[in-house]
């Protein structure tokens, strides 16, 4: 289930255009980095509800520049996810990332919620 929540949301973000990935390994700004912290207690559905978060990562640019790279950023993340039933609960700004190569990179914290049924158990 965390593994197809986590291709799911980075194949969204991937369809529209922008780099995604789950691997630290693999940040390379710009680019959105996915992870999944939490589910809860299936719904009366047999949904189970999946939340984690999306980190907008941006070029450093400086600045108002910075600001304005990020926010064209988070624009994009929620025209892809909002239309495929991906709650964006909350967006923290602000925030900063470390990349594989070091230093620091302007970032966004984008905390989502989805609904995921399980599939494939007990293989």
């Amino acid at each position: 289930m965390l593994t197809e929540v986590i291709t799911e949301l980075v194949g969204l973000l991937k369809d529209h255009g922008m780099r995604a990935t789950a691997d630290a390994r693999n940040i390379n700004a710009p680019c959105c980095f996915v992870t999944v912290t939490r589910f809860d207690k299936p719904t009366l559905d047999a949904a189970w509800r999946a939340t984690g978060e999306v980190l907008a990562i941006g070029r450093d640019l400086g600045g108002l520049a910075d600001i304005s790279t990020l926010s064209k950023f988070v624009d994009d993340i929620l025209d892809a996810l909002e239309p495929e039933g991906v709650a964006v609960e909350s967006i923290e700004t602000n925030q900063q990332a470390t990349p594989p190569t070091g230093g620091t990179l302007p970032a966004v914290r984008l905390t989502y919620t989805l609904y995921a049924e399980r599939t494939n158990h007990g293989n």
